[in-house]
């Protein structure tokens, strides 16, 4: 067997690395090397292993740029023009990577609904944005594998130092598109007791969120009454989805609480949801022990709720019956003086 090239002194042969999921790169380059094959030809087959991983970062940096778009109020032709040339750029360079249906299924979507210069709707552009976010998690994912067994196999490989660099920022990257996503879209809380469905805290973020936080309380209070008997034990509702948004919901042992969104759910409001949850019984665990209807201690709640999700804005809009002092009666749920 021949030296292998000093350029590359502990480099295996790139039949090694057949072993990379053929989703990301294509199978033609992946076809098994042959030793006696020129060793000039072998260093560029792995300089152009190298730069398919950096292509994949500028992908990933289209789809950022694309994001970034969405969120504030874009125009058809710049959405539309930039999916093109990413999907255009992803089949050319990854063919077999399967986000490349979503584009198509997006393309459709658009050209159906959208005029040429018509501004997106925000509705729409969410859940665009919340679409980009899962691709980019989907090659951040096969980039750490790829970038693994490419190391593995080439550790003296001379721009790993680069491609390093360029897989923490995308990650970084990743995170806060995903929490600035989530906090955009969440409109409105609804916190009521688990029981009687009264509401006891409601928090509008944005002025068009109109929904009645105490017809909400006993809906989903209902719901779950319902589910209960249909299952012959406790049951509850965790989401409902409408046209124009859906309503992400979590039980604790005393309350209920409901978010509001514009967009589609993820792990980061749901993980949220559930530690706004633990907050309110705990920092109110003697006003809730015995309720007799007193709302206005549960004020303090915006807190509470801005250190779960520090990006909400500040300028929120209490309705007008949670700003006043009245006391709800929770027996005839109704106001009392």
């Amino acid at each position: 067997m021949k030296k292998v090239s000093s350029k590359f002194p502990k480099c295996s042969f790139l039949k090694d690395l057949k072993i990379v999921p053929k989703q990301f790169f294509p199978s033609s380059f992946l076809d098994e090397f042959n030793e006696e094959e020129n060793y000039k030809l072998f260093e560029e087959k792995i300089e152009k292993f190298g730069s398919l991983i950096l292509t994949a970062f500028n992908i990933s940096n289209n789809l950022l740029y694309l994001a970034a778009q969405c969120q504030n109020q874009p125009s058809f032709n710049i959405v539309y023009s930039n999916l093109e040339k990413t999907e255009q750029k992803i089949s050319e360079n990854f063919p077999e990577i399967p986000i490349l249906q979503n584009f198509q299924h997006w393309k459709e979507l658009l050209l159906k609904n959208f005029r040429e210069n018509q501004i997106i709707d925000e509705k729409t552009a969410a859940d665009l944005e919340f679409e980009i976010i899962n691709w980019l998690k989907e090659i951040n994912s096969i980039l750490q594998i790829n970038i693994t067994i490419f190391h593995d196999t080439c550790p003296d490989y001379s721009k790993f130092k680069l491609i390093n660099e360029e897989l923490n920022r995308l990650s970084k990257n990743i995170v806060g598109l995903e929490q600035s996503y989530s906090t955009r879209i969440i409109q409105q809380i609804i916190i009521a007791k688990k029981q009687s469905g009264l509401t006891i805290y409601e928090e509008k973020f944005v002025p068009h969120a109109n929904l009645n936080p105490f017809l909400i309380g006993g809906f989903l209070s209902a719901i779950s009454s319902f589910g209960s008997e249909l299952s012959n034990r406790e049951s509850s509702m965790k989401k409902l989805t409408y046209d124009n948004f859906e309503i992400e919901i979590a039980n604790g042992k005393l309350l209920r609480v409901a978010l509001i969104l514009l967009g589609k759910s993820n792990n980061y409001i749901s993980e949220g949801l559930l530690k706004i949850i633990k907050e309110f019984e705990n920092n109110f665990s003697e006003e809730l022990k015995d309720w007799k209807g007193e709302i206005l201690p549960f004020n303090k709640g915006s807190s509470l709720i801005r250190k779960i999700f520090p990006d909400l804005k500040n300028d929120s809009i209490p309705t007008k019956e949670m700003s006043t002092s009245l006391l709800f009666t929770p027996k005839s749920n109704k106001l009392s003086t």
